[in-house]
């Protein structure tokens, strides 16, 4: 996505929820304390990815990395991220510690836009990944949150739209993260819903025993 319409976004959505945005490339964020984020794609990610999943190296859109502590245990895991190829996360050493799939190509617009980790409020890091899949005239941007797990799968606590295009139309939503939840608004919705931390299963859940929050600058606020 164009970095100066995300940098427009990012101004608008100052408003909707505590502290500001962990980075320009996720301007519909916040409350995810102490993020590092990957923005920029390289085909060598896709590469290595590939390599580690041992699948054909054929993600066109390349592949973001960072790198960060998400076991707690103060040394830095690698997470690789592809559109295509999924999500890989690896060790110090470089072995293969938990895994996600990618996504199916929908069309021109697809893009893997940003990979982000930080605390989101749960008492373990979350990951968190922006992707836009679509055509030219109409695509969406969706947010989904994972958490390393048991096993060799990533968790994915949370998936969602958080922005529409049609066109020249852009509806934009947000997302908060708070503690054990979430204020979660829909890009074509006035108000936020309330969504809290299911341990046991493992997602977040949608609260429909509480009331809309409408945060301060969205509109009906």
């Amino acid at each position: 996505m164009n970095r100066a319409l995300l940098a427009t976004l990012a101004l608008a959505a100052a408003c909707d929820g505590p502290g500001p945005p962990p980075s320009a490339s996720l301007p519909w964020i916040r409350g995810l304390d102490a993020a590092t984020v990957g923005d920029t794609p390289t085909a060598a990610t896709a590469e290595r990815i590939s390599g580690l999943l041992h699948t054909p190296a054929d993600d066109d859109y390349g592949g973001l990395t960072l790198r960060a502590d998400l076991t707690g245990d103060a040394r830095a895991e690698t997470v690789l991220a592809s559109y295509q190829l999924g999500i890989a996360v690896t060790d110090a050493a470089g072995r293969l510690l938990a895994r996600a799939p990618g996504l199916d190509a929908s069309g021109s617009a697809d893009e893997l836009l940003a990979v982000a980790v930080g605390d989101g409020q749960l008492g373990t890091p979350v990951i968190l990944v922006a992707a836009q899949t679509g055509g030219h005239r109409t695509s969406a941007i969706s947010l989904s949150i994972y958490r390393m797990a048991g096993g060799r799968a990533l968790q994915r606590l949370f998936s969602a739209p958080i922005e529409l295009h049609d066109g020249s139309t852009i509806q934009a939503g947000s997302l908060s993260f708070i503690p054990g939840g979430l204020l979660y608004r829909a890009p074509d919705a006035a108000s936020a819903t309330r969504w809290t931390f299911n341990a046991r299963r493992g997602r977040y859940e949608h609260r429909d025993d509480l009331p809309p929050q409408t945060p301060v600058g969205s509109p009906g606020a």
